[in-house]
């Protein structure tokens, strides 16, 4: 029987510790809060066949219709561009405090201990090795620790550099994102559509969206320069202009969260440790969703550890993990960054201009979280390099946007070069000029972040 830490209750972390107490392996939690505290006070919509994939059971409420998508560049009505209808695709709408009792319910009756108000302070080493964790209530020990400790990770931060695992963030990777559920001022009518995306004014500091509900309006503040709640106050009230449905009481939410968006970092295992979800940035870009690619990642992660017959639990073991992950979702993820990094670039002027000449259409846009595969929903249907040059003819007689879309053309055929690099078999020296090339060519193209001094 091996000892497995699990450094925070991060929902990969938790699919991973299910599977490996299932398989007999004696597993235990650590979290810094509250089991009643876990989760932010508000809702994701995700892919339900993640829970398929993981092997575990799909929660029996939460399962509706997916809404589409309006885009709209700025919160003035220049324009919108929706997503199509797609009638009988469901996705589950739970909140998050539900998807973690489900999921700790899994765990304990698979026999998972959980140490809750338990601050990790960081990894304990030795020598080469993560052998364990440092914490408020003294020194815990394993064979393996699994970081589920969120994108900030006190275990990740402290391992030395050699290990070649990324620790900070460049340009525009962390959203800080207000969210909050606002009851319904119903003296004035709906918006059109349900669910609009809005793009800041100044293009590349912030995006948000205002979604409509039965019962209360979802409103999300997203920035990525210096933000704080007197801003995001500041933020909605510039929005009831625009939106005079959203009330005043918040039923739900009303908290910043720092959320990455950003590809997967570039090495996220080492011997004796395991990132995954926040931790190795297992999120969507510019989506900021994580929920689907941790829980399948959850599955992976346990499927490498019990595949261990010797239970090392060695970097050249656990590389599998990451190769599948890059293989099936990450690489994909990485592709999707090079979007996100072209959109902090443009202005809604230029975003209508695409729309207007079609070169940006409903098909770009039209992923949806339910096709058989999270590849299909990532490239979502225009990341190939012939399309994207077929796309930049349209724009000949606007040059900035012409050498933008050229230049995004040329950033993926750089990603597909550095992606089929990617080293099949575990060699420290390799995987660190991998992780170097990697980590330096997205830093290289990353658009710094700016405050919105509206909100100041």
């Amino acid at each position: 029987m091996s000892r497995i830490v699990v450094a925070g209750a991060g929902h990969g972390g938790l699919v991973a510790a299910y599977h490996l107490a299932m398989n007999g392996e004696d597993v235990t939690v650590y979290e810094k809060n509250k089991r009643k505290k876990l989760g932010y006070d508000w809702q994701d919509s995700f892919d339900y066949k993640c829970y398929s994939y993981a092997e575990l059971p799909i929660p029996e409420t939460g399962m509706k219709d997916r809404v589409p998508m309006t885009f709209v560049p700025s919160t003035n009505p220049y324009i919108s561009f929706s997503q199509g209808k797609q009638l009988g695709r469901y996705s589950l709408h739970l909140f998050r405090k539900d998807i973690y009792n489900h999921l700790i319910s899994l765990c304990e009756k698979a026999g998972v201990e959980f140490c809750f108000e338990t601050e990790i302070y960081s990894s304990v080493l030795f020598g080469n090795r993560v052998c364990g964790i440092k914490t408020n209530r003294g020194d815990f020990y394993g064979d393996l620790v699994i970081d589920a400790a969120g994108m900030y990770s006190p275990v990740k931060n402290s391992l030395p550099d050699y290990m070649a695992v990324p620790k900070t963030f460049a340009g525009c990777e962390v959203l800080h994102a207000y969210r909050a559920y606002f009851e319904k001022n119903n003296e004035f009518p709906d918006p059109e559509n349900e669910y609009q995306v809005l793009f800041n004014e100044n293009g590349d500091i912030g995006l948000g969206w205002v979604v409509t509900r039965e019962d209360y309006i979802d409103v999300l503040v997203g920035r990525f320069g210096d933000f704080n709640m007197k801003m995001a106050e500041k933020a909605i009230e510039n929005l009831r202009v625009d939106f005079p449905c959203i009330g005043k009481k918040i039923v739900h939410g009303g908290s910043i969260a720092d959320i990455p968006v950003r590809q997967p970092i570039s090495v996220f295992v080492a011997d004796g440790y395991a990132a995954i979800g926040d931790s190795a940035c297992m999120t969507i870009p510019v989506i900021g969703s994580g929920l689907t690619n941790s829980i399948m990642a959850g599955k992976m992660l346990a499927d490498t550890v019990k595949a261990d017959e010797y239970k090392k639990y060695d970097a050249a073991h656990l590389w599998e993990y990451e190769k599948q992950y890059y293989k099936e979702i990450g690489n994909k993820c990485s592709a999707f960054a090079l979007c996100k990094v072209m959109m902090n670039s443009l202005s809604p002027e230029d975003i209508i201009y695409l729309i207007e000449e079609e070169v940006l259409t409903t098909d770009d846009i039209s992923f949806n979280v339910n096709d058989s595969s999270i590849v299909e929903i990532l490239l979502s249907g225009g990341m190939t390099i012939p399309s994207l040059l077929g796309k930049a003819k349209k724009l000949k007689s606007n040059d900035e946007l012409f050498k933008k879309l050229v230049t995004l053309a040329g950033n993926a055929a750089k990603l597909k070069t550095i992606q089929v690099s990617f080293p099949n078999q575990y060699s420290l020296e390799d995987i660190q000029a991998w992780s170097e090339r990697y980590e330096n060519f997205f830093a290289s193209i990353a658009v710094e972040p700016k405050t919105d001094e509206k909100l100041l």
